[in-house]
């Protein structure tokens, strides 16, 4: 049997801060990679994720709301305003 080539596949793998950006890329890089070694990928066994994929360094996106709030001098909530709105 023949097998398609996997470097690209293998290079996926071996650079998840690279792809973080596509979760669809590394389902589409394993099943390749199974595949060359006649095996069957099964995503029903995965199940969701268990953690975030973040680059290293980076804040979570709360923190990095809150800073940047800060920077812009809010320390509170900001109150909603509508205008024409009836009360």
């Amino acid at each position: 049997m023949h097998h398609p080539d996997t470097s690209l596949a293998r290079t996926v793998a071996a650079n998840p801060l690279s792809y973080c950006h596509t979760p669809a890329l590394f389902q589409i890089a394993w099943n390749a990679l199974l595949i060359e070694r006649n095996r069957r990928f099964r995503p029903e066994n995965i199940g969701p994720a268990r953690h975030r994929i973040e680059p290293a360094g980076i804040c979570s996106l709360s923190e990095r709301i809150q800073t940047r709030a800060a920077e812009l001098g809010r320390t509170g909530p900001v109150a909603l305003i509508c205008p024409g709105a009836r009360s």
